[in-house]
């Protein structure tokens, strides 16, 4: 009874968080060198009749350093809550919440810290999807660097 019930509670989230299966569409290309998905876990917790769901995701560099490019899409009633990317070594960061024109600015990193490693966007909106691009920074051979988005 108890696992059926959890099923049930699974099926109930997904079909929250992806009503049709084509907001599962996704893409991840490498600039400068290939890029390949490494790792791809999905945490998703009922809170009442919302789900919060959060996509983990490791990416290694085939050979030189490149730049990760990964266009996903998410029902236009989701709203992205969070993003962390961690970088070889363990070190994370949280992403800051900013408007475009912040966003394309391009302002010296402070003494003693590093430039921005990622940058997410929403690059489309239409009836019953919205298209997201999250770009990150460097992508190196054999090191896999991490990001996790929550929504």
């Amino acid at each position: 009874m108890i696992r059926t019930l959890s099923g049930l509670l699974i099926a109930l989230a997904l079909l929250i968080a992806w009503p049709t299966a084509t907001f599962a569409s996704s893409s991840l290309i490498g600039i400068g060198g290939e890029v390949t998905e490494a790792r791809h876990h999905i945490d998703i917790k009922l809170r009442g009749l919302i789900a919060e769901v959060t996509t983990t995701q490791s990416v290694v560099a085939a050979r030189d350093t490149a730049e990760a490019v990964y266009t996903f899409e998410l029902p236009s009633t989701a709203a992205v809550t969070g993003l962390t990317v961690t970088l070889p070594g363990g070190k994370s960061t949280k992403a800051e919440l900013v408007d475009a024109s912040a966003a394309l600015r391009t302002t010296p990193a402070p003494e003693g810290t590093r430039a921005d490693v990622a940058l997410l966007r929403q690059i489309k909106i239409d009836g019953r999807a919205s298209t997201y691009e999250l770009r990150v920074f460097p992508v190196s051979a054999r090191r896999a660097v991490s990001w996790s988005v929550r929504w």
